[in-house]
C-alpha cells in the first residue's frame, strides 16, 4: 500500500496543473485509505459486504477540512463523482456503500494507519492549503482535474503492478521543425486556385502568425470557408508554442472538430504537411486507424501505444471530436476524466464553434475561459466561418470568479476584408418566395451536369435521390447521409465523382458535408436552414474561385427540420429574408444580427434552468447528464452489415465497442421499435442491435427501417 500510494502521488502530481498539486497529493495519499480498515480485510476474506475503500479517505479529507476537491476525487475515483450533497455528508460521519455508519472502533483503527503511510505524526493544521469546492463551472472543472490526475496515477500504477505494463513515452513536440515543414507544404500548394484566393490565404496565414506572438489566452478566428483556416490555425498553434514554450510551458496541440467527415480530412492534411506518425499526431475518434485490428507486429505495437495515449492524451498533437473534448469537461466518469490534465499548458483549437448547441453555450464558455486562466495556462482558439455572438454571454461567463472572462483576441480583423474577397458565387433566394415541390427541385437538378444539394433530414435526402434516379438523371447520383455508417460515408466521400470538381455528378446529402469538407461544386442547392448552415453550404460552391458559382436556396414543400432549435434558426433566416429582401452569407455583420436575434428568442439564452440548478448544487452526475452535445436518449445503435464489419463476439467487451463504431448507424428508437429487421438488444445492453436482414441496408441509401425499401 505504501509503495502504491507513493507511486500514485508521484505520477499524479507530475501530470496535474501546478496550482492543484496540494489537492492532488492529498487525493493520492488518501484514495485507498479504507484498505487499512479491519472491516475491509474482512471483506477480502468474504466475511463482510457493502463496505467501500474510498469513503474513509474522503471522510478524513473533508472532516479535517484538508481539501474539498481531493475529497470529491477520492470519493469518485471508482464510482464516479457524486453530487456534493451526497459527498459532503462524509464531513460529519463515515458511511459504507450500504449507508451504514462504520463503528467508532474501526475509525480508531483507521487512524493507526497513518503510521503505515508517509504522514507519521499527522497534523491537520499543516494541510490547510487545499481548495474548497465552489458551486461554479470552474471549480467543478478543478475537481475533475484532481480526479483526472488521481485516476491516471492509480490506473497506471495498478496496471504496472498487476500486468507489468509500462506507460508509453510519447514523443515531444518539436514545434520549430514542424512549423518549417508546414511552411514548405503551404508553399507547394496553390495549383487550381485563383490568384485572389491564394492572396486571401496568404493574408490569413500572415495574420495568424502575427497573432501567435500574443500571450497565452483566449483567441477567436473568423474566416470564410476556403480561406485556408485549417492550415492557418495549425500555423498559429505551432508558432505560439515556439514563442512561449520556455516561459509558459506550452507543450501540445489539441484540435476538436464537430464531424467525422471534417476530422478525417483534417488528419489527412496535417499528416501530409507535418509527416507525423499515428503516435506524434494522435487521432481519438471512432474511425481512427489505430482502432482497426492488425496482424502485423509493428502495427500491433503502434496500435497498442496509440490506444494507451488516447487514454491520457500525452501525445504532442491530438485530433478529436468536439463531443469528445467538451463532454469530457463536464463528465462524472472517472476514466473519461483521465485525459483532462493534458488540457493544461495546451493550445486548443476549437473549430466550427457555431455547432455548440444554444442551451449549452454559457457553461461551455465558462469552462473554456477557465482553461485560459493562468492557473491552467492554456490558449484556446474559437474558430468558425460564421462567428456566433458569444460576447452576448460575457456577463454570464464572468459570474465564475475563477475564469479569465470572455475577451477573445481576434486573429483576423474584419478590416482584412476576407469575406468580400472570397465571394465566389451568386446567391438566389427566389425559390423561398413560396414553397417548391421536390419534383420541381429534382427536375432542375436533372439539368445540371455537376451539382450539390443539401437537405435537412435523412428522409428528404433519400426521397430526392430516389426521384433523380427514377427520372434517369444524366449525371451519376450519389447519396450521403447518417443513415449510412461512418465506414460507408468515408468510402463515398473518397469517390472520384465527388472529389474531382470537373467530374459530372449530383450529390444529394444531409448537412453532414457542410462544415469543413473540401468539396467543390459549381452549383449548390440548399433547403432553407439556419443562416450559418446556409453559409457553410455556400462554402462548398466554387471553392477554387474559377468563374462565378451559383447557390440556390429553396423552401421545400412539407419542410422538415431535425429538431426544434434547428427549425428556430431556419425560421429566423426566413424572417430576415422577408425583412431585408436579400441576404449575403458572406457578410459578417449579418451574422451579428442573426445570432443576436436567435439567442434572444429564449429567456435564459445559452443555458437552461435545470443546468444552472445542477451547477448551483454542484451535482456532478446531473450536470454530466444534461451536458450532451448529441441527444442520445431516443437513439438505437444498429450494427449494419457493411464491408469489413467484425463478427459480434459472444462476450461483449469495451474493445469490441471501440472497433465496431465505423459500422454503426444511430436510428430513432421509434423507427427501430416498429422495424421487423432488428430484434432484441444485444445481451447486456438496452440500445445496441444487430441488423438481422442484409436487405435492410442498401448500398446507396444505407439503413432502411421504415418498411420502404428504395423504389429503384
Amino acid at each position: 500500500m505504501q509503495e502504491h500510494l507513493t507511486e500514485v502521488e508521484k505520477r499524479a502530481t507530475q501530470r496535474c496543473p501546478y496550482f492543484l498539486k496540494k489537492d492532488v497529493s492529498l487525493a493520492a495519499l488518501f484514495h485507498d485509505f479504507g484498505k487499512y480498515s479491519v472491516l475491509f480485510k474482512r471483506r477480502l476474506e468474504g466475511l463482510e459486504s457493502g463496505l467501500d475503500h474510498w469513503s474513509p479517505g474522503a471522510h478524513i479529507l473533508l472532516q479535517n477540512k484538508l481539501s474539498d476537491l481531493a475529497g470529491v476525487a477520492v470519493h469518485g475515483h471508482h464510482v464516479g463523482i457524486g453530487a456534493w450533497s451526497q459527498v459532503s455528508v462524509l464531513r460529519e460521519k463515515l458511511l459504507s456503500l450500504e449507508k451504514k455508519t462504520i463503528t467508532l472502533s474501526d475509525r480508531e483503527k483507521l487512524n493507526d494507519a497513518f503510521k503505515a503511510m508517509l504522514v507519521d505524526n499527522f497534523k491537520p493544521q499543516e494541510y490547510t492549503s487545499g481548495r474548497k469546492l465552489k458551486r461554479t463551472v470552474g471549480s467543478m472543472l478543478d475537481a475533475r482535474m484532481v480526479l483526472s490526475a488521481l485516476v491516471d496515477g492509480d490506473y497506471a500504477d495498478t496496471a504496472h503492478h498487476m500486468r507489468g505494463e509500462q506507460r508509453p513515452i510519447a514523443p515531444t513536440l518539436n514545434a520549430s521543425a514542424a512549423f518549417e515543414m508546414l511552411e514548405k507544404y503551404i508553399a507547394s500548394l496553390g495549383e487550381g486556385a485563383s490568384s485572389e484566393v491564394r492572396k486571401v490565404r496568404q493574408d490569413l496565414w500572415n495574420a495568424a502568425i502575427d497573432a501567435a506572438n500574443g500571450f497565452p489566452g483566449l483567441y477567436e478566428l473568423e474566416a470564410p470557408t476556403g480561406s485556408g483556416k485549417t492550415l492557418a490555425m495549425l500555423g498559429f498553434a505551432l508558432r505560439h508554442i515556439m514563442k512561449h514554450k520556455e516561459q509558459f510551458g506550452l507543450r501540445r496541440i489539441i484540435v476538436a472538430l464537430p464531424f467525422l467527415s471534417i476530422l478525417d480530412q483534417t488528419v489527412k492534411v496535417y499528416r501530409e504537411s507535418l509527416k507525423m506518425t499515428a503516435i506524434g499526431l494522435l487521432e481519438h475518434h471512432s474511425l481512427a486507424e489505430w482502432r482497426k485490428p492488425s496482424e502485423e507486429d509493428g502495427e500491433a505495437e503502434e496500435r497498442k501505444m496509440a490506444e494507451a495515449l488516447s487514454e491520457d492524451w500525452e501525445a504532442p498533437i491530438i485530433i478529436t471530436t468536439t463531443v469528445q473534448l467538451l463532454e469530457s469537461l463536464f463528465t462524472d466518469h472517472p476514466s473519461t476524466t483521465r485525459k483532462l490534465c493534458a488540457l493544461s499548458k495546451a493550445v486548443i483549437l476549437l473549430d466550427e464553434a457555431q455547432t455548440i448547441p444554444k442551451t449549452l453555450i454559457t457553461p461551455t464558455l465558462r469552462a473554456i475561459s477557465r482553461l485560459c486562466h493562468p492557473d491552467y495556462g492554456s490558449t484556446v482558439v474559437v474558430a468558425t466561418a460564421t462567428q456566433p455572438q458569444f460576447s452576448q454571454f460575457k456577463r454570464e461567463v464572468e459570474k465564475d470568479e475563477e475564469n479569465a472572462g470572455w475577451n477573445p483576441f481576434p486573429i483576423a480583423n474584419r478590416t482584412l476584408g476576407l469575406y468580400e474577397r472570397t465571394k465566389r458565387y451568386l446567391i438566389d433566394w427566389s425559390r423561398c418566395k413560396s414553397m417548391i415541390t421536390w419534383d420541381d427541385i429534382a427536375n432542375e437538378l436533372c439539368l445540371e451536369k455537376r451539382a450539390l444539394c443539401i437537405v435537412n433530414t435523412r428522409k428528404d435526402a433519400r426521397y430526392l435521390a430516389e426521384l433523380l434516379i427514377k427520372n434517369d438523371a444524366k449525371s451519376p447520383v450519389i447519396h450521403l447521409s447518417t443513415n449510412m455508417c461512418a465506414a460507408h460515408r468515408r468510402v463515398v466521400l473518397g469517390n472520384e465523382t465527388i472529389m474531382n470538381r470537373d467530374a459530372p455528378g449530383l450529390l444529394i446529402s444531409t448537412q453532414c458535408v457542410e462544415a469543413g469538407v473540401d468539396l467543390d461544386f459549381p452549383v449548390v442547392y440548399r433547403a432553407l436552414a439556419p443562416l450559418d448552415s446556409i453559409a457553410q453550404a455556400a462554402g462548398r460552391c466554387n471553392r477554387s474561385g474559377a468563374g462565378t458559382g451559383q447557390v440556390r436556396i429553396f423552401l421545400p414543400e412539407d419542410a422538415r427540420y431535425p429538431g426544434k432549435r434547428y427549425k428556430q434558426g431556419a425560421l429566423q433566416t426566413l424572417s430576415l429574408l422577408q425583412e431585408y429582401g436579400h441576404l449575403e452569407p458572406q457578410e459578417p455583420e449579418l451574422f451579428d444580427v442573426y445570432f443576436s436575434r436567435l439567442y434572444g428568442l429564449s429567456q435564459q439564452a445559452g443555458t437552461t434552468q435545470k443546468m444552472e440548478q445542477a451547477i448551483t448544487e454542484a451535482d456532478f452526475p446531473e450536470v454530466a447528464k444534461l451536458y450532451r452535445l448529441i441527444d442520445r436518449q431516443n437513439l438505437l445503435h444498429v450494427i449494419v452489415p457493411y464491408n469489413g464489419v467484425p463478427e459480434i463476439p459472444f462476450r461483449l467487451t469495451s474493445e469490441f465497442f471501440r472497433i465496431i463504431q465505423p459500422f454503426v448507424v444511430d436510428a430513432n428508437r421509434k423507427d427501430g421499435a416498429s422495424s421487423p429487421w432488428i430484434g432484441s438488444p444485444l445481451q447486456g445492453t438496452n440500445d445496441w442491435y444487430e441488423l438481422s436482414d442484409r436487405t435492410a441496408y442498401d448500398d446507396i441509401f444505407g439503413l432502411c427501417l421504415d418498411h420502404e425499401l428504395p423504389i429503384i
